[in-house]
């Protein structure tokens, strides 16, 4: 079973790709700032994990502990957007450019290897 992290998937295009993902059978790990919406809480094979892309340490702690659930990752993919009230170009740049950065360096190591031939998604 492939693992997939999906950043911002609680709402919009990150909740499609989470639900299409669980469809196919993937195990899916989720990160979002708040709970998920109730219905989505029963969807098979998805787990959710609360870190505020704001908070870096948070963030990382989260995807560590999906990784520790899940396995080691297929899919790392980014659907986070800002939605704070503060400083909106700081807010955009630490939520989309930085911890972007930081998740993929942190997580690079945690990636299950490829099969020869294997396809992506």
């Amino acid at each position: 079973m492939s693992h997939a992290l999906i950043v911002g998937g609680t709402r919009g295009l990150g909740r499609e790709v989470v639900r299409i993902l669980s469809s196919r059978g993937s195990q899916v790990s989720v990160i979002g700032r708040r709970d998920p919406p109730e219905g989505d809480r029963q969807i098979p094979n998805v787990q959710h994990w609360i870190a505020d892309l704001l908070d870096g340490d948070a963030a990382l702690r989260a995807a560590e502990s999906a990784v520790g659930s899940n396995g080691l990752l297929n899919y790392l993919i980014f659907c986070q957007r800002y939605r704070g009230k503060d400083n909106d170009w700081a807010g955009e740049i630490q939520v989309s450019l930085t911890a972007t950065k930081q998740l993929i360096e942190a997580l690079a190591p945690r990636f299950a290897p490829r099969a020869t031939g294997e396809s992506c998604l």
